[in-house]
């Protein structure tokens, strides 16, 4: 039977449009999402609680090859470390030189960054004894 709906040439416009519905649309699902690396110095932090919030970043983007901010949630899963160490969202400060992984989500024309992974680049000496 399906043979037949093929040897009609309108069924593949009549199927087309479906298909590309579809595949527009993913079934409600994400549209797609991207992992980027990036190495940049920290703008500002606002904590929401001890273990989440977002983190502003000042680095340089080679796909659009000129310097971006950029501001991602800091969740409960995402690996903060210092010095090969884990550290905790109260470690990251305003100036520091930091690397990691942000997950890009896009969802109907909009762009959700949230971090993944955050490196804080070499570590200060701590004062006192």
């Amino acid at each position: 039977m399906s043979e037949k709906l093929f040897e009609r040439p309108w069924a593949h416009w009549a199927i087309a449009p479906v298909i590309a519905l579809v595949a527009i649309s993913g079934c409600g699902k994400k549209e797609s999402n991207e992992l980027i690396t990036l190495k940049g110095r920290i703008e500002k932090t606002k904590m929401a609680t001890e273990t989440t919030g977002e983190i502003t970043v000042r680095f340089f983007s080679e796909k659009q090859n000129q310097e971006i901010v950029g501001t991602a949630l800091v969740t409960p899963q995402t690996r903060i470390e210092k010095g090969g160490a884990a550290a905790r969202f109260l470690d990251l400060q305003e100036g520091m030189q930091v690397q990691g992984q942000v997950r890009v989500e896009k969802d109907g024309g909009q762009r959700k960054f949230t971090a993944v992974h955050i490196q804080i680049e070499g570590t200060t000496p701590s004062s006192g004894g």
